[in-house]
C-alpha cells in the first residue's frame, strides 16, 4: 500500500481528498504547513506527495526545492494559482505535474498512477546522501552521482578519490591503515601503498585538511561526524 502525504491549509480540501484517495487504497497522512510535512519525511518519505502552494510558515515552491535536495518520490502541485510563470516555477523545481483548482478528483488519481507506472517502469535508483558535520562544516555524499558537496559547493574528484573519501566516511573515528585502504579502495595490495598518501593529499586540496587526520607511521581517520538530526532539513 502506497503511502500519500497532502500538504494543504485547508483540512477540508485535504480531507475530501483523502477520502477519494483511501478508496483507491493508499495510505493518506495530512498537514498543514511545512514544519509538520518536513518533520514527517525526515521520518518517513512517502512514496509520493500532494501539496499547495502558500502556507502561513513558507512558499510551497520552497518546500519542492528542500524535498528535491533529497528526495525523488513524486510531487504534485494542487492549487487555485494558474499562472504560467508558476507552472514553469514548480516544473524547473522538480515537480512531476500541477493541477489547478476546481480539479476532478478522478482525473488526479490517474495521474498520478500514471506518475507512478512510470517511474517503477524506468525503475529509477534510489537517491541516497549523507551528510557530516565538522567544525560548523558541512560535508554531502551523493552515492547515486559520485558527488561531494561542501558547504552546498559541489567538489569534483576522481574515481579513486571517491572510494578513499567513501571508505573513510564509512569508518568515521576509526584509524585505516594505508594496507587497509588499498584492500578496501582498490581489492589489491600490489599498489604501492605510498599511493594513498598522494590521494589524500589530493582530497585535502579539494575539501580542506580538517576533515582527514594523518596518525604517522599508520594511516587516516575521517574526523567527521554524521548528521543524525537534520532539523530544517528534510
Amino acid at each position: 500500500m502506497k503511502t500519500i502525504y497532502i500538504a494543504n491549509e485547508c483540512m477540508a480540501e485535504s480531507e475530501r481528498l483523502r477520502g477519494y484517495l483511501e478508496l483507491e487504497d493508499y495510505r493518506v497522512k495530512t498537514f498543514q504547513n511545512i514544519k509538520g510535512i518536513c518533520n514527517s519525511i525526515h521520518k518517513r518519505p512517502p512514496d509520493a506527495i500532494i501539496i499547495d502552494l502558500q502556507y502561513e510558515d513558507g512558499s510551497g515552491f520552497s518546500l519542492i526545492k528542500k524535498i528535491r535536495q533529497h528526495h525523488l518520490f513524486p510531487i504534485i502541485i494542487l492549487t487555485k494559482r494558474t499562472g504560467e510563470s508558476d507552472r514553469i516555477i514548480g516544473f524547473e523545481l522538480g515537480c512531476d505535474d500541477y493541477i489547478t483548482i476546481p480539479y476532478s478528483q478522478k482525473e488526479l488519481i490517474l495521474r498520478l498512477k500514471a506518475i507512478f507506472k512510470r517511474i517503477e517502469g524506468a525503475r529509477l535508483p534510489t537517491r541516497e546522501i549523507r551528510i557530516w558535520i565538522h567544525d560548523e562544516r558541512k560535508m554531502e555524499l551523493d552515492k547515486q552521482r559520485h558527488l561531494v558537496t561542501l558547504d552546498e559547493k559541489e567538489i569534483q574528484l576522481t574515481s579513486s578519490e571517491w572510494k578513499i573519501l567513501s571508505v573513510l566516511v564509512q569508518n568515521p573515528g576509526i584509524l585505516l591503515s594505508r594496507e587497509k585502504l588499498l584492500q578496501l579502495c582498490f581489492n589489491t595490495n600490489g599498489i604501492y601503498d605510498r599511493i594513498i598518501d598522494t590521494h589524500i593529499k589530493n582530497i585535502r586540496a579539494k575539501i580542506g585538511d580538517e576533515w582527514i587526520e594523518t596518525v604517522r607511521g599508520y594511516g587516516y581517520k575521517f574526523l567527521g561526524k554524521p548528521r543524525e538530526n537534520l532539523e530544517n532539513d528534510i
